[in-house]
């Protein structure tokens, strides 16, 4: 249905004078779709782009709820990083560059969403308000 739309408003446009892409020049011959048309399928690197992205956001969702285990993981993750710098030597500017962004990324962790100087105070003033005493700026699962 969809590519019956497309072809019928580019049509519609050769008709009246509009503007037509030069690549679908002289493919389409009636708005409506033929068995017989060329299907267009996404280029290689983009379907295996896409694929490996669907499989990468499967497995974050599925590693999700196990919290003690994604840091358990990455701590050990750590300390062979750690290792393998001070067995081998060098790569020290690019360990330092990483400690300055995991700094940051702990800051964000754990100063609040909203900073208590600027805002009103988090407590309830009415009876249905919630008392929401800390919110992080970074959620844990970005962090991680």
């Amino acid at each position: 249905m969809l590519v019956f739309l497309v072809c019928a408003k580019l049509k519609f446009q050769e008709l009246v004078g509009g503007v037509v892409p030069v690549s679908w020049q002289g493919k389409m011959t009636s708005p409506v779709f033929q068995p017989n048309d060329e299907f267009q399928s996404p280029p290689f690197f983009s379907r295996i782009g896409g694929t490996a992205t669907r499989y990468y956001q499967k497995l974050l969702d599925d590693v999700n709820p196990y919290v003690s285990g994604r840091w358990a993981f990455s701590i050990l993750l750590t300390l062979l990083y750690i290792f393998r710098i001070w067995f081998l030597g060098g790569w020290y500017i690019i360990t330092y560059a990483l400690a300055i962004y995991i700094l940051n990324l702990l800051i964000g962790f754990l100063s609040p969403q909203v900073d208590p100087d600027r805002e009103p105070s988090p407590l309830p003033m009415h009876k249905d308000d919630e008392f929401r005493p800390f919110v992080r700026r970074l959620p844990e699962f970005k962090f991680w």
